[in-house]
């Protein structure tokens, strides 16, 4: 296989992105999103996982987890270190160790923007030409570049972008979309409905138009069979160099259980590398 380890051997993934879509943010209660993931930290330390990276676009949910420690005298905090006991407990603790079970480490959009600084560019000559035909009025022929795994792997460019304010981070293997669940949107509505009509009437617009999208492609994921949504890479999004050798999930949901599917897949079906 190319080389590389036996597709169907069991697997650990050592490092796992979650990529917390702003819906799923906005629209549930951040301590339930808090308690959550405790659980699925708990999990993961389980299952060998050594390193969490939390990508949440607007930081809403390092900021619950800033305000926490705040009145242990830490101002700010990007990395946590997680241990497991003796006694078999799981505790979160504020300085970074070189024996904890886990890291973990939160990022907003601005590390993503870190691509479009990069000091080290790309080599064209590892690339290859490929052209699609886009059907429409008028076929149209377009031609792009496609990276190959020398140029993505390049080990200055996986150096500075594995690299989140000053640390180290390996490339993930698994990345994990956690999107707003049917449940969740209803129970906002109901909530809405019931505390704030009278106290909050203006944002209506703004907040019902992203729980609307968010509504239809939960049901229209449950219609067309898992249908693929694309999530944004990017400038706003998740850093596109996550994807160069991970897997990627996508669940209406968030909690232990999602991860333990995505690792489950991870573990018994063949994997793509990133491609």
């Amino acid at each position: 296989m190319n080389g590389r380890k036996d597709i169907f051997e069991p697997r650990e993934p050592f490092h796992i992105v979650a990529v917390l879509n702003e819906c799923l943010v906005n629209f549930t209660p951040l301590e339930h999103i808090e308690a959550q993931l405790h659980d699925i930290i708990k999990s993961l330390v389980l299952q060998n996982v050594s390193q969490l990276t939390i990508y949440e676009a607007n930081g809403r949910v390092l900021g619950r987890f800033s305000q926490r420690f705040k009145k242990k005298g830490v101002q700010f905090l990007v990395l946590y270190a997680i241990f497991k006991r003796e006694n078999g407990s799981i505790e979160l603790c504020l300085e970074p160790n070189a024996n904890a079970a886990m890291s973990i480490y939160f990022i907003n959009h601005m590390h993503a923007r870190q691509i479009f600084d990069i000091p080290h560019p790309c080599l064209y000559e590892y690339t290859s030409k490929a052209t699609q035909t886009i059907n429409g009025t008028h076929d149209k022929r377009v031609q792009y570049q496609i990276p190959s795994s020398e140029c993505i792997t390049q080990p200055l460019v996986e150096d500075y972008a594995c690299t989140i304010d000053k640390c180290r981070v390996r490339m993930p293997q698994v990345v994990i979309v956690c999107r707003l669940s049917l449940q969740g949107a209803i129970c906002y509505i109901l909530k809405w409905l019931l505390l704030d009509v009278a106290l909050n009437p203006s944002g209506l617009y703004i907040k019902f138009s992203s729980l609307i999208g968010a509504i239809c492609k939960n049901v229209a994921s449950r219609l067309l069979g898992s249908v693929a949504i694309i999530y944004p890479f990017g400038k706003c999004g998740i850093p596109p160099w996550f994807l160069a050798e991970s897997e990627l999930y996508q669940f209406f949901d968030f909690g232990p259980l999602v991860f333990q599917e995505a690792l489950e897949t991870f573990n018994t079906t063949e994997r793509k590398f990133g491609k």
